[in-house]
Parts: C-alpha cells; structure tokens; sequence
C-alpha cells in the first residue's frame, strides 16, 4: 500500500460541485500565471505518455476515473494494478480493448485537441518513450520470467507462463524497423483515442458502481 497524497481522481474531480470538463479544469485551476499552467499541461503530457506506454506494456486494465488521479502539478497518476499482463476485468469478455485509455476529454486539455502542438508533443514523448523501452525489451522481459516462477500472483497463477512472456515480448515489436516502429506507435494512439471499449467499460462503471464518466 502507498499514500498518493495531493492528488484526486478523475471520478472525483467529476463530482466536485461547479466541475464542467477537464480542459476547463486545468484552466481555471493553473491559470494563477501562465506560466504555471504551461508546466501544469507539460507535466499531464509527460505523464499521460508514460502511463500510455506502461498501461500497453504491461497490459494494464481496470483504468475507469476511479483509478486515474490528477496531482496538484498536473500529472495524471494511475493507481490499482489488480488487472495486469494476462488478466483483466469481465476475462475473455473484457470491454477495455484498447492498448490504454486516452479520452477525447484528455485530449483536449491540450490546447485545440488532436491538431495542436501540445498533442505533437505527446506524441513525440510516447514514439520516445516506446523506443526507448524497445531498446530495453530483453531486460524488462527478463524480470518478468523471474516473476512469473512460483508466482502469487493472479495474472500467473493457473495461467501458462510462456504465453503471457511472449505476448509481453511482441508488444515490444522487436521486428520492427526505426520508421516502422514510428508508425507503429501511431497506430497504437489512433486505435486508443476516443476508443469504443473504453467508452464502453466506463459507462459499465457508471451503471454499476456510480464512477463518473
């Protein structure tokens, strides 16, 4: 267990009274000069490429607002790691089918959506990001084999290790070339935008458990 003080759910911030969207959130919030709000979009798009990059990795589900935070900096924290790798909510039929959340609502908090530089800059930090752990794919790989043996854990338990590692391997798509492995990047962020099983999954959330959309 962790304390991830400063903070406040999506899911939260939804319910607080006078809240409209989050793009209107981070305005009215950071705007005390611009330059704050300048460090305070920076530090959601640092963050947000991070967590992309680590919710496709690792496979990372259970990702309603109840479970993506927002720090008094900016950065968007993803918190409850229950469903990982080889596991996720709903199994077979899970709803999140996208390679990680990213909601046409993030999107705008970065000044003019998908066109602006702010979203270029997102980007570049997620393509940077992939091929840096791409360069790191056996090492990272090879931490998770030494996990899996006698694993307590639930997306090993029952489950045959090999099939998860070389599913974990692929997604590192070592095959690929520099330019590929760009566009390949591209495709990941398309297919997550605005993606119909996370709109999906959050509005299961919604209806059974009262989590803001």
């Amino acid at each position: 267990m962790e304390a991830i003080p400063n903070t406040m759910s999506i899911d939260g911030l939804k319910k607080t009274p006078g809240f409209t969207t989050l793009a209107k959130y981070y305005e009215k919030t950071y705007s005390t000069s611009p330059e704050r709000l300048v460090i305070a979009k920076k530090n959601f798009i640092s963050s947000l490429a991070a967590y992309s990059l680590f919710c496709y990795i690792m496979q990372i589900k259970d990702r309603h607002n109840g479970n993506v935070l927002i720090d008094t900096d900016g950065h968007v924290i993803h918190i409850d790691f229950g469903f990982i790798l080889s596991i996720a909510p709903g199994g077979s039929f899970s709803l999140e089918t996208a390679p990680f959340k990213l909601t046409e609502e993030m999107v705008n908090v970065l000044d003019g959506g998908l066109d602006s530089e702010l979203f270029g800059e997102f980007v570049k930090a997620f393509t940077a990001g992939f091929l840096a752990l791409k360069a790191h794919a056996q090492n990272i790989i090879s931490t998770v084999k030494v996990l899996a043996v006698q694993s307590p854990f639930p997306c090993f338990i029952n489950k045959d290790h090999n099939v998860v590692i070389e599913k974990l391997r692929g997604r590192f798509r070592t095959d690929l070339n520099t330019k590929e492995t760009v566009q390949y990047c591209l495709d990941l962020i398309v297919s997550a935008y605005g993606n119909y099983g996370t709109r999906q999954y959050d509005s299961f959330q919604y209806y059974t458990n009262g989590i803001a959309i």
